[in-house]
Order: structure tokens, then C-alpha cells, then sequence
């Protein structure tokens, strides 16, 4: 074989490769993959500030932050946000902000105003502020946190899923669907339905909060509700004027029944929360325990993919054509 032959295979090879593994890479990092969002410090202040002869540190930090969401599909939903102050990695103090949700290629603006009240510094911390004072500056560390989560459909619904009654059936308040939205609406624009509900609306959920205690006066004619913030492990108290207990569907734990000699079966066994596509399934011998919305819905995905369905139901159904 000549060395002009070998190059050229070479070179063929090569194009196939980054045909093959190159391309869809390149798709994959301009299309699909998320971009991390930005964050850039646009204002630092501090008023009212007073360092004890002891010590101790009492001061109000007041900080700006633009948080700009650079993805055109995707939008990010911010929880259990805290703009938190250090100096000398010792914290001074810290400001728990409101869950937002922040829209497509948008800049959104968090303002915080962070106290330290009376707090004890440590040595090096002291030293510095009071050098920095003398000189006509001060100087601090301030760090954003935040938990960047999704609903339970997205977390656990598979990608098929379809809301199991039409849109007339599923509408919330003040806000009607689209006249051009599918009557069954999938998941991914039921969840854009909602997002959008609570974007219109300035619905801002408290997350990781645990409710204690509901309790109604008759006095006043308003609720009082304890709840415990899981986070900082502090008890807060709301007063409404009415109270709605919103439970969910009962998907918060997958519950497999005790089937005799499960373990010894060699295949995978899935709840149906753990399901997503049926393209891992393909020209595989499955079967669906269960008929209802979601089994029947798995099983529609699986036959669309060539799985090799089978479907075992309890009691008698009778199945119609649309």
C-alpha cells in the first residue's frame, strides 16, 4: 500500500470521525446544552457602620446584584436565594430573598440589604476594617446562593407525558390557555403554562417550609399558620384570610408492591416515576403492571418504540378507538 493511499485513509477516517462524534457534539453544545447563568456585582455600600472598642460590628451592607439568564429555551427558577456578607471568610451577616423564576434571555436585578448586628469579629477581621476605615475604604466578600429547581413534572414525568384531561379541564384562574394549544397539553407546555401563571400573577412560593399548624380565629376571621423553614430551622407564622391544603397527587415516594421473588428476576425493575423514553426499550421484551393514566400512556410509548409490550391489568377493561 503507498504512503499516499495510507494518508488518505487517514484523512477519511478522520472526517467520518468528527462526522460521527463531532457534529452532534457541536449540536449538542449550541442547542441543547444549558449555559450557566451569569452574575456581576453592580452595587456595594455600607451605612451605619460602628466597630465597638470590643469588637463587635454593626453595620448595614447594601448590594446589588444583575443576574442575566443567557439561554433563548430555557428558563431558570430560583429558590432558597441568600446573599450572604464574609470578611476574612467570617460571616457578618446575610439576606434571604424571594423564590423568582427568571424568564428566557433576561436580566434580572437582586437587591439586598444585609445586616450585622453586634456581631463579634475576629481578630484579623478587626484589624482590617479598622485599617481600611482609617484609609477611606472597606473592604468585604459577598457570595450568592441559590437552588435552581424544578417541578415535580419535570423531575419525574416522562417525556411523553400528556395531561390526561383536556385544557378546558386544567385552566387556572384569570389565565385561559391559548386557542391554539393542544387539547391535551404535554408536558413541556403545561410546565411553560405554569411558569408563566406565576410570572403574571408574582407568585412567590416558599420553599422548604413545613407547615405545623394551621389554626382559624373567629375573632379576627384569619388563618394563622405556623411553619417550619427547613433551612434555617426557624418557625415563621403567616396570617391569610383563607387557606387552601394542597397535598399533591400522592408522587412524592415511588411505592413498589412486595412481589414474591422480585430480586431474583435479572431484569430492571422501574416505578414509573424513574421512566422517561422508550428508546432504551426497543426490540426488549417489557411488561407494564397497572392501566392507569401513566401505564397505559408507558405502554402507547413502548409500542411507538417496538418494545415488546405486554400489559397486566387487575380487572376487565374494555379498550376503545378514539
Amino acid at each position: 500500500m503507498s504512503c499516499k493511499h495510507v494518508i488518505s485513509c487517514t484523512i477519511v477516517t478522520l472526517i467520518l470521525l468528527f462526522i460521527v462524534i463531532g457534529i452532534p457534539i457541536i449540536i449538542y453544545e449550541a442547542v441543547v446544552k444549558p449555559k450557566d447563568p451569569k452574575f456581576t456585582l453592580e452595587h456595594a455600600s455600607i451605612t451605619g457602620f460602628n466597630l465597638s472598642s470590643d469588637g463587635h460590628l454593626t453595620s448595614f451592607f447594601d448590594v446589588i446584584i444583575k443576574a442575566n439568564n443567557p439561554n433563548h429555551k430555557l428558563k431558570l427558577k430560583y429558590t432558597s436565594v441568600r446573599i450572604s456578607i464574609f470578611k476574612n471568610k467570617q460571616k457578618l451577616g446575610e439576606d434571604a430573598l424571594d423564590n423568582f423564576t427568571q424568564r428566557k434571555k433576561n436580566v434580572t436585578m437582586l437587591r439586598s440589604e444585609a445586616v450585622a448586628l453586634n456581631v463579634k469579629l475576629k481578630e484579623s477581621s478587626r484589624f482590617d476594617f479598622r485599617f481600611e476605615s482609617g484609609n477611606g475604604y472597606l473592604d468585604f466578600d459577598v457570595f450568592l446562593t441559590a437552588s435552581l429547581n424544578g417541578n415535580s413534572l419535570e423531575k419525574r414525568a416522562y417525556d411523553r407525558y400528556h395531561l390526561h384531561l383536556t385544557k378546558e379541564f386544567c385552566s387556572l384562574p384569570l389565565k385561559p390557555y391559548a386557542p391554539q394549544a393542544n387539547a391535551y397539553m404535554s408536558k413541556n407546555d403545561f410546565i411553560e403554562y405554569i411558569d408563566d401563571y406565576v410570572s403574571d400573577f408574582n407568585i412567590r412560593p416558599r420553599y422548604y417550609h413545613s407547615v405545623e399548624s394551621a389554626s382559624f380565629y373567629e375573632a379576627t376571621e384569619k388563618w394563622i399558620v405556623e411553619a417550619k423553614d427547613i433551612l434555617v430551622k426557624a418557625t415563621k407564622v403567616f396570617v391569610a384570610s383563607f387557606l387552601v391544603v394542597a397535598t399533591g397527587d400522592e408522587n412524592d415516594k415511588s411505592y413498589i408492591h412486595d412481589i414474591p421473588r422480585l430480586n431474583d428476576f435479572k431484569g430492571d425493575v422501574m416505578h414509573s416515576s424513574e421512566y422517561k423514553c422508550a428508546r432504551e426499550f426497543q426490540d426488549k421484551d417489557v411488561l407494564v403492571v397497572g392501566y392507569d393514566n401513566s401505564g397505559m400512556e408507558i405502554s402507547y410509548d413502548l409500542c411507538n418504540a417496538r418494545a415488546n409490550t405486554s400489559i397486566v391489568i387487575r380487572n376487565s377493561v374494555r379498550v376503545l378507538n378514539s
